[in-house]
């Protein structure tokens, strides 16, 4: 830990106590926002929100350390850290200029550098570099974390009343209609998947949250191109294999991927993927025709390609997706929502 001997700390408090994290990792300190149900990350990874066309993956020290959950206010704050990592807390307390803890590693599994004294109450110093998840986009250990996210989120953000659900909405338009860099650089988020071997990608705009394939409900001897219906909470949604739209004739085996949730037209429906990968920025003149008879054998699901760190990603046509989705629903009983 090579650092000055004093440094500049943002002291927050949550719940009924005080904890420091140095204020240079910190990216944005942001209101309350709107929140969606993921389990991808950590541990502590329970949910994701948008700004400006960028994901944030909203982790609570309280689920790092397996505390109870507490409901949400929407007087609360979202800390930034730098990588979109942010976590609720209470309220800022202020920056304060404090001396560095001793070297060493924090306690083990809590990310507390050290405890002390401060202003007569006991102050946490945490490491931010501890927080983070060890892989952001692969699937966590097994169904007691599931189990443990998915009870987080409902005890402490769905708890929240109707009206306090459309305040944060509003906060997040008022924030995404403000100008940003990219935006003015002409840039569009895309989000980066795997199938197979291929890197897919689809417009960040039209993505509502991530999930995993968990509350998933196969249809016996249905169209392949449809891989089930999810209950997302409360919702009935179509998912579809990304692998057979493309042409892959892929046999998915079921809870195995990622499911991208998105919308077009008013309507929701998941994509079944093998691997998320990233979030990247592409201006239309980086953007090329697809690969000769690549459209044809998607029937119009690539609609173009570009090239990031040496690796061609096809675009994803959103709006031919939902066009496939309605047909392979054809007159059955479900229906696209």
């Amino acid at each position: 830990m090579n650092m000055e001997k004093d440094s500049d700390w943002l002291l927050f408090k949550l719940r009924d106590k005080n904890y420091a994290i140095l204020a240079n990792r910190i990216k944005e300190i942001l209101w309350f926002l709107p929140l969606s149900q993921s389990l991808l990350g950590g541990r502590a990874s329970f949910a994701t929100t948008t700004l400006r066309g960028e994901i944030l993956y909203v982790s609570d020290l309280n689920l790092f350390w397996e505390n109870e959950p507490v409901p949400y206010s929407p007087d609360s704050n979202l800390l930034v850290l730098e990588g979109n990592l942010a976590f609720p807390i209470d309220a800022i307390i202020g920056v304060y200029r404090l001396p560095l803890p001793e070297l060493g590693d924090p306690k083990e599994g809590h990310g507390v550098w050290e405890e002390r004294i401060w202003n007569g109450t006991v102050l946490s110093l945490l490491d931010a570099s501890k927080l983070y998840p060890q892989n952001r986009w692969s699937p966590f250990g097994g169904s007691p974390d599931e189990v443990k996210k998915l009870d987080w989120f409902q005890r402490s953000y769905s708890v929240l009343g109707e009206s306090i659900h459309e305040g944060l909405k509003t906060r997040i338009e008022n924030s995404d209609s403000s100008l940003d860099n990219s935006k003015n650089l002409g840039l569009e988020p895309y989000s980066v998947v795997r199938v197979g071997e291929e890197y897919l990608s689809l417009n960040l705009n039209s993505v509502l949250e991530f999930s995993d394939p968990t509350q998933l409900t196969p249809v016996p001897n249905g169209d392949p191109l449809l891989h089930g219906f999810m209950n997302l909470r409360g919702d009935v949604l179509p998912v579809l294999s990304m692998a057979n739209l493309i042409g892959l004739n892929k046999n998915n085996q079921f809870f195995m991927g990622k499911v991208v949730i998105v919308k077009e037209d008013e309507f929701s429906f998941g994509i079944l993927v093998d691997e998320l990968i990233d979030v990247i920025y592409k201006s239309a003149e980086e953007r090329l025709l697809p690969p000769v008879g690549s459209r044809i054998e998607s029937g119009g699901i690539l609609e173009s390609t570009f090239v990031s760190n040496d690796q061609f990603i096809s675009v994803v046509s959103v709006s031919q997706i939902l066009k496939k989705a309605k047909e392979s629903l054809g007159q059955g009983s479900h229906e696209i929502h």
